[in-house]
């Protein structure tokens, strides 16, 4: 934790994420053999995020550090009406802030991999995805070229969860 916060404040940016390592559930020093890139390509981050999530960027809640501002000044807020996703809503939300972002490329935290745990449910992981993603769309401020990225992760999302005919989840 040291570390990235002098990071962050050496960047000074009010975002700043880190990499990450995976363990399994009975040792999480062990590595779950589940990886997926934590490092975004290139600007703007914002469409990036919304592309590349869960296909070829995952970031775990505790990479991230965010400048208290945006939940006490900007009042954003995790959606706990989501059922999962609700992180990946809150990203969205800041990264439409367009703040500056500093990327700390060593492995400071640990992603532990349960067969139990709900992200292994990807039928309940694909719904809470489209809900997020179709929350963001009915946002009336969001820009027409950042619905067209979001449209089509979701046709994306559709094509990628192919058991969706067993998904709850209305307008699929």
């Amino acid at each position: 934790l040291e570390d990235q916060l002098r990071y962050m404040a050496e960047k000074a940016a009010p975002v700043s994420y880190t990499d990450y390592s995976t363990g399994v559930a009975h040792d999480i020093y062990h590595p779950a053999g589940f990886y997926k890139s934590a490092q975004f390509d290139t600007p703007p981050r914002l469409a990036e995020l919304i592309t590349r999530w869960e296909s070829s960027l995952i970031i775990p809640p505790h990479c991230w550090l965010f400048q208290a501002s945006f939940f006490s000044e900007k009042k954003l807020r995790f959606d706990i009406t989501l059922p999962n996703h609700e992180d990946f809503d809150c990203w969205v939300n800041i990264f439409r802030l367009d703040p500056e972002v500093a990327y700390l490329d060593k492995k400071l935290v640990i992603y532990r991999v349960s067969e139990g745990s709900m992200s292994r449910n990807t039928i309940r992981m694909g719904e809470g995805f489209l809900q997020v993603l179709d929350k963001q769309l009915g946002m009336n401020d969001q820009p027409v070229e950042l619905k067209k990225v979001i449209r089509r992760k979701r046709r994306e999302t559709l094509e990628r969860y192919n058991r969706f005919d067993r998904m709850s989840y209305s307008d699929k």
